[in-house]
């Protein structure tokens, strides 16, 4: 095991290049280099390697990471290996945790309390009509119940309580692990009553926790109520739905990033085993870190409400830090989430709305030029804080009138539908853009025969030009004289033109 911050050391420590290098020979341009993908056969390179980002790029397959996540794909290892291995070849030092014997048979203890907890809960659901009958309106079979461990606490105040003390297990553990509660007056009861509860596991599958949701909605108790962080369970780390080391991740090659319990099972008893959730709080930088072990990619698929919105806006902000391949589910209608529209559709119907999910950027573009934002982008106070939304080191913002690169003398004009690359030597490669509904289209032919004219461009043109050739996103903002060319984890030549 080993702390975050020992990881971010390693990482600094690590060449990046040097240790990609092995596998891929990389050729020196600009500040970057390039070479050929390891991960799928391509007549021009795609791959790229930034050493000032400590990243790589693979454009051909969307892959894209750091040190530790590419030798893990490459030698097809688990996160810890990869790290104990990079360590030892390049003679890396990390400093592990140091867990004592004492703590470890202790932790071994907690889990077997919650494994005992979670049978007891397991067992109630059988007996409870009206816990099953929820669960059945939900679309849950016994069956399926059984096999994701789904249980009910019952409406008493010490059942639990009792039930755990009878198998030996102190007062002091139950609290440490939060599934009892003492008053002021040094009573002790259930932490959990009356509520469907939901087992939350670790990633080696050990119980840590529990999320419950109230059968009853009343105004008095709080719809869903979760575990508290104990020694063996901190929310901000854990997600709900990740088993197994990533399994499912890393078959599908992505993560679906939703906000519930059922919506998690939902998904996964339709088929979509790499479906996971944070647990009652908002998306955090660990779930992040802890995603980022098993995929690059994540489609996120929030609830259809204005806090889905504003979370996938906030969770977008944390995943890009961590350079994710970010696609957002648009759900349409009245259904609110996708448990219901699953429910209501089917895994097909889910599956096809999943294939048509959009980048961040174009998301985000649509979802606040709708009808209710139509005031000029009034989500956003002005155009610097709409670039700060977005991650600004990963959108260039040029004048659209024209584009005169640093250092050098390529340009790009738009004119009547015509965009025009100079090069250098003054030689002109012409093509058309495309306006509609805010969106410029570039069909740029002699694009890629521009790359391949070494002589004319300087390294800086070629790398800016080659970011173009890929870029996710060319949007007209408004009636705004600028575009934002999305190019996602490249090493942008600039950052922002103004306007003259």
């Amino acid at each position: 095991m080993y702390k975050d911050e020992e990881i971010e050391k390693f990482l600094e420590n690590l060449d990046i290049v040097q240790v990609i290098g092995e596998y891929v020979t990389l050729k020196k341009t600009g500040a970057n280099y390039k070479g050929f993908s390891p991960f799928k056969e391509e007549r021009t390179p795609s791959f790229v390697v930034s050493p000032t980002k400590n990243i790589f790029k693979d454009f051909s397959t969307g892959i894209g990471g750091n040190a530790i996540s590419f030798y893990m794909k490459i030698n097809n290892i688990t996160f810890y290996e990869a790290v104990e291995e990079l360590s030892e070849k390049y003679n890396v030092p990390i400093k592990k945790l140091n867990i004592s014997k004492k703590n470890l048979l202790q932790n071994e203890k907690y889990y077997e309390i919650m494994r005992e907890a979670q049978r007891i809960f397991s067992e109630n659901i059988l007996k409870s009509e009206q816990a099953l009958k929820y669960m059945e309106n939900r679309g849950f079979s016994l069956e399926e119940i059984k096999k994701y461990g789904i249980g009910f606490s019952l409406d008493t105040w010490d059942s639990l309580l009792n039930a755990l003390k009878e198998k030996g297990y102190s007062e002091e553990d139950m609290l440490e692990l939060g599934l009892v509660r003492k008053n002021d007056r040094g009573n002790v009861f259930d932490y959990f009553r009356n509520r469907i509860m939901f087992p939350i596991y670790n990633e080696t599958m050990k119980p840590v926790g529990f999320g419950g949701r109230i059968i009853i909605n009343n105004d008095n108790s709080p719809k869903y109520l979760n575990s508290p962080d104990s020694k063996i369970f901190k929310k901000g780390n854990e997600l709900f739905g990740l088993y197994n080391r990533g399994e499912n991740i890393k078959k599908k090659g992505l993560a679906i990033l939703m906000e519930g319990y059922l919506d998690v099972l939902s998904a996964h008893k339709n088929n979509f085993p790499n479906a996971v959730a944070s647990l009652g709080t908002a998306f955090t930088e660990g779930q992040a870190k802890l995603l980022k072990k098993y995929t690059n990619n994540i489609i996120i698929a929030y609830d259809n409400d204005s806090a889905g919105k504003e979370a996938v806006l906030k969770a977008a902000d944390i995943l890009k830090k961590d350079d994710f391949n970010i696609r957002c589910l648009s759900i349409e209608g009245e259904v609110k989430d996708p448990d219901e529209y699953l429910r209501k559709y089917g895994r097909k119907k889910f599956l096809e709305i999943l294939k048509t999910s959009k980048g961040i950027f174009d998301y985000l573009f649509d979802e606040y030029s709708k009808e209710k934002y139509k005031d000029r982008f009034s989500f956003f106070s002005n155009i610097e804080d709409f670039e700060k939304k977005i991650m600004a080191n990963e959108w260039a913002l040029v004048n659209i009138a024209g584009l005169e690169l640093k250092n050098s003398k390529i340009s790009i004009k738009l004119d009547k539908g015509n965009v025009v690359i100079i090069g250098k030597n003054g030689k002109k490669y012409s093509g058309k853009y495309f306006l509609k509904n805010h969106r410029i289209s570039f069909e740029i032919d002699n694009l890629n025969n521009l790359l391949k004219k070494e002589s004319e461009l300087s390294d800086s043109d070629k790398d800016f030009l080659y970011d173009l050739s890929n870029a996710d996103v060319i949007t007209l903002m408004d009636n705004e004289q600028t575009l934002y060319i999305g190019v996602p984890e490249s090493n942008l030549i600039f950052k922002k033109i103004n306007k003259k």
